[in-house]
């Protein structure tokens, strides 16, 4: 290639039949040059901190490229590829996806919380206030469950993209036990205080709560034995969800619902 004049055809005629036809050059060319020659690969390798800075590097690299093929168009196309590439927008789609899910299964939750509580209390006003306030604690949950993640360095992956929702899925039902609970506790109590009506509750439905929380984290808890990776870190943040979730109903609810227990024992009082 030193000997090779830039001007002289013959000269790059006979490097490139080498390359492409000559075993020992094809042995040389075959990782980055196509068989037909029309093709070429340029790779490097950059430092990036995660997979959202390939992201951007691949962003600004791609507007290079574009910039380029304007300005010398009859020279063929640029592209850019790689394993690290696919992989920090394979994890990018997912963590777009988690939060798409996430905030649909929220709203569909709160939908029916609100549908729940106004069939209750034959009023939707009441409906959308208690519902809403039994929703709270299941979104700080998912707050809780992504935080945890974070700090201590967990990432999303497909297995672990669908812990929100599924925290969500799990906090509801503790949720509307615990408040339906609650509210029968006032109707057989009227002139009890919320201390009553909350240990009452905890003592008989947070008790099974507890039971099916217990069971459910130690059936997920058996993905800890995985060989996989992936599937330990679900497991594992599979657990924290599930407790999370439990002690969000057990000791979140009861103080944000207060209110309407004392309104529900005001009302019963009236009627006697």
């Amino acid at each position: 290639m030193a000997d090779i004049d830039a001007g002289d055809i013959q000269a790059w005629a006979e490097l490139s039949n080498w390359l492409l036809g000559n075993e020992t050059g094809r042995q040389i060319s075959s990782a980055l040059l196509h068989s037909n020659g029309q093709q070429t690969l340029i790779s490097f390798q950059a430092t990036t901190l995660d997979w959202q800075a390939t992201v951007d590097l691949n962003d600004r690299i791609e507007q290079i490229l574009t910039d380029v093929e304007q300005d010398i168009p009859d020279e063929g196309t640029l592209r850019v590829s790689g394993r690290s590439l696919i992989n920090a927008q394979t994890t990018s789609d997912v963590a777009k996806s988690s939060i798409q899910s996430t905030a649909l299964v929220a709203g569909v939750i709160l939908v029916m919380l609100v549908s729940i509580h106004s069939f209750r209390q034959r009023s939707l006003n009441q409906g959308l206030a208690r519902g809403f306030v039994s929703w709270i604690p299941l979104m700080m949950v998912v707050c809780w469950v992504y935080g945890i993640m974070g700090f201590t360095g967990y990432n999303i992956n497909p297995q672990t993209v669908t812990i929100g929702a599924l925290s969500l899925g799990l906090g509801v039902d503790y949720a509307v036990h615990f408040t339906t609970r609650l509210e029968e506790e006032v109707a057989h109590n009227p002139h009890g205080n919320q201390q009553q009506w909350v240990e009452q509750a905890s003592a008989t439905t947070g008790r099974a709560m507890f039971g099916a929380a217990l069971t459910t984290a130690g059936g997920f808890a058996v993905l800890n034995l995985s060989a996989l990776l992936p599937l330990r870190l679900f497991g594992q943040a599979f657990v924290v969800a599930i407790s999370l979730a439990l002690l969000s109903s057990l000791i979140l609810i009861p103080a944000f619902y207060s209110s309407f227990l004392r309104r529900d024992s005001r009302k019963y009082l009236e009627e006697e």
